[in-house]
């Protein structure tokens, strides 16, 4: 018996989600690794469920120990921040690298013929690359709207919002 195939998410939904965990992460309110196991477990979880080969549990388990947690987030925040700001400078996609690294995002090819690209939640991989994920199929998949984010990104008031 055939498997039903599973209907592909719009592009419009995977970038509300990639921008949804994007902006929950950077907004800096995470706290220690109980935020950010937290946030694994909520918008990551929401932006990584499309993809086949998620596995949320074994991600929860990989995460940095309490002492490093507020250390590899600080560093993740900085390098995705500055990453997006410097692709929308220069009129490229952010993190593009992650396009050929299957461990952080699964190509797609939905009805209309294009590449979408979906992040995934594996285990042992850095954080900086699993944020990076998320930018990189957010301006994937709404290309005309990573500028706004970048705009907000360079936004002292990002942190209230």
């Amino acid at each position: 018996m055939a498997t039903p195939s599973v209907p592909h998410p719009s592009r419009a939904e995977v970038a509300r989600d990639c921008r949804a965990a994007l902006l929950e992460f950077l907004a800096g309110h995470l706290e220690g690794p109980r935020g950010l196991g937290a946030w694994v477990r909520g918008a990551y979880a929401r932006a990584t469920r499309h993809a086949s080969t998620t596995n949320l549990e074994l991600v929860v388990g990989d995460l940095p120990p309490a002492r490093d947690a507020q250390v590899v987030v600080a560093f993740t925040r900085n390098v995705v921040k500055r990453a997006i700001v410097r692709a929308v400078s220069l009129g490229e996609i952010p993190c593009r690298s992650c396009t050929a690294d299957p461990e952080v995002l699964e190509p797609v090819v939905p009805s209309d013929g294009r590449t979408l690209w979906l992040p995934v939640a594996r285990p042992h991989v850095l954080l900086v690359d699993r944020v990076g994920s998320l930018a990189c199929a957010y301006a994937l998949a709404a290309p005309r709207e990573l500028p706004h984010l970048a705009a907000l990104l360079g936004d002292a008031s990002l942190e209230a919002r």
